[in-house]
């Protein structure tokens, strides 16, 4: 998919122990630096605009626009959808 916006929110449900990690891919499967698993900070909890965090930059600025996948890991989670956002 191709999208533009700084910022990726999604709409989750975990349960108590559960957790949502997102990493951003390239169309190959390889993951783009600074969005591993490792790079993002779990979200837990119920949300619907919840946001994807990351160690070091939220920002997706430069990755707009560029073909990517999002590579999402559940765990004890529910996950609704997903937007990108300009905020």
């Amino acid at each position: 998919m191709q999208f533009k916006g700084k910022r990726l929110q999604i709409n989750v449900n975990t349960g108590a122990s559960g957790s949502v990690c997102v990493a951003l891919e390239r169309p190959d499967g390889t993951v783009i630096d600074g969005r591993t698993p490792a790079d993002a900070i779990r979200a837990h909890g119920i949300g619907l605009h919840k946001p994807v965090k990351r160690e070091m930059c939220d920002d997706l600025t430069p990755t707009a626009g560029q073909a990517i996948r999002l590579g999402i890991q559940l765990k004890a989670a529910r996950q609704y959808g997903f937007q990108f956002v300009e905020m």
